[in-house]
């Protein structure tokens, strides 16, 4: 159905760059869409591992939703990828995380931050599949500009807060 991919280079090494897309508690003071966040697996504040999971409620298209988030797989310092499921699409996120390591800029990290949304599931037949289709050609492209857009803004977020750990700053 949609897929976007967004980059920068941030001016932090990987190891801090991870330290802020994985802090679920942080990231969710740092995002102003985030409108609440709460843990739902037991492995405690500050833990991100295969199988940590949320439910996170955020303001979109303004309206609040929320959805249940898990992390997928991780490779510390590289990658992370989260799932979650709600009205028979699959939402697959994540960041990739590559050190820049050249030029003038040796301790950067280029960020990726994907996004993927797939049908899970039979399609609706009938009137309801015929609303549906008709909803995605009218709707999706200005769903992905928004989309992008906000994936954007939470790209610089997160680069402005790992460049300023970086710094020494907090």
């Amino acid at each position: 159905m949609w897929s976007i991919r967004v980059s920068r280079h941030v001016e932090a090494p990987a190891a801090v760059v991870w330290q802020v897309v994985t802090d679920l508690e942080g990231m969710a003071g740092l995002l102003p869409d985030i409108v609440r966040l709460e843990r739902l697996s037991d492995d405690g504040p500050g833990t991100y591992r295969r199988g940590t999971r949320w439910r996170e409620t955020r303001r979109m298209f303004g309206r609040e939703a929320t959805e249940t988030m898990e992390v997928t797989a991780v490779d510390p310092e590289r990658r992370t990828d989260i799932v979650a499921e709600h009205g028979g699409v699959r939402y697959d996120t994540g960041f990739d995380l590559t050190p820049a390591g050249n030029g003038a800029e040796p301790g950067g990290t280029d960020l990726v931050f994907r996004f993927d949304a797939t049908q899970v599931g039979e399609p609706a037949t009938g009137v309801k599949g015929l609303a549906e289709r008709v909803g995605m050609t009218v709707m999706g492209p200005l769903a992905m500009r928004v989309t992008r857009k906000q994936m954007e803004r939470e790209l610089s977020l997160i680069a402005q807060r790992a460049g300023n750990l970086a710094a020494g700053g907090g």
